[in-house]
């Protein structure tokens, strides 16, 4: 009796797993997907970067305005890669897929420079990226990312000119520009 049990409860595990659905294809295909989104960084070809977005995807970088669609991605992926000594690359740490199998997440890290020389700089972050599934391919949907450096704090306003002193006699200036945002990444 008590092997029949051991059969009974082996057989209902083993037919457990065989429902569970494989994600190993998946995440075969979202694989490939970054390393020719790494390969269009080193290009710099933003044209094939939006390709891999969705036409409704939305690239989310810190401190900056979102870029919704794949024009606006385009269009902030050419600015980023027009910084002089810019370089990107990215890795994924786990996939998390939705049991529907049309939506997964990619929750990895990256390393990003920009500058030449003594002006280099690196940044470490991590990013999430969620991918969805149409018509059989995968697709960004969204790209959030985030430094591991701490928040700088705004620049201290500049005390109030007298009244009628024009800005030039107080030495104030214009807000610097802030910084490009780092590029999406994974």
């Amino acid at each position: 009796m008590q092997a029949m049990r051991m059969a009974v409860v082996f057989v209902v595990a083993a037919g457990l797993n065989a429902c569970a659905p494989s994600t190993e294809a998946d995440e075969a295909a979202i694989h490939e997907a970054n390393k020719r989104w790494l390969e269009a960084i080193v290009a710099k070809d933003a044209k094939a970067i939006a390709a891999l977005h969705a036409e409704d995807a939305q690239m989310l970088p810190p401190n900056a305005p979102r870029a919704v669609g794949r024009e606006a991605i385009e269009k902030g992926w050419a600015e980023t890669m027009a910084i002089p000594g810019m370089s990107l690359t990215f890795e994924t740490e786990k996939f998390v897929f939705a049991k529907s199998g049309d939506l997964a997440v990619d929750i990895g890290s990256y390393k990003f420079t920009a500058g030449e020389g003594a002006q280099a700089a690196t940044d470490t972050g991590k990013a999430v990226v969620t991918w969805t599934k149409r018509n059989g391919k995968w697709y960004v949907l969204t790209d959030m990312f985030s430094s591991d450096q701490p928040a700088q704090p705004p620049a201290p306003a500049a005390a109030p000119a007298a009244e009628g002193t024009p800005p030039a006699a107080t030495g104030e200036t214009a807000p610097a520009t802030p910084a490009p945002a780092t590029p999406p990444a994974q």
